[in-house]
């Protein structure tokens, strides 16, 4: 990107408007509710399945374990295993998360589109580690409820802490 571009980029972000949205504009209440019931399942995933997360069908995940994109009609169900599997691999515990300000917020009829800083804390093995990233959210509005249509996860930094 050229100096001006940056400039331009720099001064349209500090008027607080990106891709035609208005930084005000945020997911609200419902939109968190299958977002932490995700992590509330990561942070320490029951032996039951997951339900009323994710949307029926349609569903893509695109995640830092193999096969790294989980997507089709299995797509959660392949998830749900990889994950398991992660997290006994790496014997994860105590995780715990914390969330940023939602960026780029945008809705769309019954779909909702926002990206969610993240930090993961907790163990892998025994040692203690925080990873930031940035959790990119597809949501749809079901009849009754929004539901993750697809997800992308992205790590920015991972670091060993004391």
């Amino acid at each position: 990107m050229r100096a001006s571009q940056r400039g331009v980029f720099g001064f349209v972000l500090g008027l607080g408007i990106v891709g035609g949205t208005c930084a005000a504009e945020r997911p609200d209440n419902s939109m968190m509710v299958p977002i932490q019931a995700l992590v509330h399942f990561m942070s320490s995933p029951p032996a039951s399945p997951i339900s009323g997360v994710f949307a029926k069908k349609g569903v893509v995940i695109v995640e830092n374990f193999a096969p790294y994109i989980f997507i089709g009609p299995g797509a959660v169900s392949g998830w749900e295993t990889g994950f398991r599997g992660h997290f006994l691999n790496d014997k994860l515990s105590d995780l715990e998360v914390t969330f940023g300000e939602p960026q780029d917020f945008g809705r769309d009829g019954n779909r909702a589109y926002f990206a969610l800083p993240t930090a993961w804390t907790g163990r892998s093995q025994t040692k203690r580690f925080k990873e930031d990233g940035v959790w990119s959210f597809v949501l749809v509005r079901t009849s009754n409820a929004w539901r993750v249509l697809g997800y992308a996860w992205g790590v920015k930094e991972v670091a060993l802490v004391p």
